[in-house]
């Protein structure tokens, strides 16, 4: 029985695993019951050997799918650091510039 995320890293940690089986565990849905849409998509990210995930077979669309949402995911974090980087620094210039005037 998974309870929380870190029994679901741990699981990437057995190179030869193949097949698991998470569904109606804990992790695999919120607190309603709900099954968790990424779940499945960590889960592949984690175990890239995985042939079966929840008795139903893992196809390579689903695994094209998952690194295009990886990619787009990785990209929009280095926009976004970029923009706190450039933010960063012009409110360093700016208060170098305020202070310079404050003398």
């Amino acid at each position: 029985r998974a309870a929380d995320m870190s029994d679901i890293r741990a699981l990437g940690e057995l190179p030869q695993l193949t097949e698991v089986a998470l569904d109606g565990n804990p992790v695999a849905q919120d607190e309603n019951g709900v099954p968790w849409p990424h779940y499945r998509g960590l889960l592949l990210e984690l175990c890239p050997r995985l042939q079966q995930l929840d008795l139903k077979a893992v196809g390579g669309e689903e695994r094209q799918q998952l690194a295009v949402a990886i990619q787009r995911m990785a990209a929009s974090q280095e926009r976004v650091d970029l923009i706190n980087q450039v933010k960063t620094e012009w409110a360093l210039n700016m208060e170098h510039r305020r202070g310079g005037q404050d003398l």
